[in-house]
């Protein structure tokens, strides 16, 4: 798993270079599907099982649905916000990418333990 993670990753920044060096900028949908969600399968999780990898999460009926939740044991904890390359939050503050945090401050909300993917890349 180390060695597809590390080749995700390469890729990954690889394709963030090319995008930075440019002055591209890219979608969200795209920011999902080329950066965020083959991290999430060289990390383990199982992309096409609902119980693993949720997505347009919602805690209530009514809250604004987060990208992603990874689930353990049934149970979300870990979520994803996905924004376009380039862009940022409106709900979170800082640059956006993806911000990745858990659930255990704060409710879903606890931004302490989040994460741009962009300062995880080698």
């Amino acid at each position: 798993m180390a060695a597809q993670l590390a080749d995700v990753l390469t890729k990954c920044r690889a394709s963030l270079d090319h995008y930075a060096r440019g002055g591209k900028k890219i979608g969200e949908a795209k920011t999902k599907a080329s950066l965020i969600e083959p991290v999430i399968g060289a990390l383990g999780w199982d992309t096409l099982n609902w119980n693993e990898v949720c997505r347009e999460y919602r805690h209530e009926a009514g809250d604004n649905p987060v990208d992603y939740a990874l689930l353990l044991n049934g149970r979300p904890e870990l979520f994803i916000e996905a924004k376009g390359l380039a862009r940022t939050s409106t709900t979170r503050s800082g640059p956006a990418g993806a911000g990745v945090w858990g659930r255990r401050r704060r409710g879903l909300g606890g931004t302490d333990r989040r994460r741009r993917v962009a300062d995880l890349l080698p």
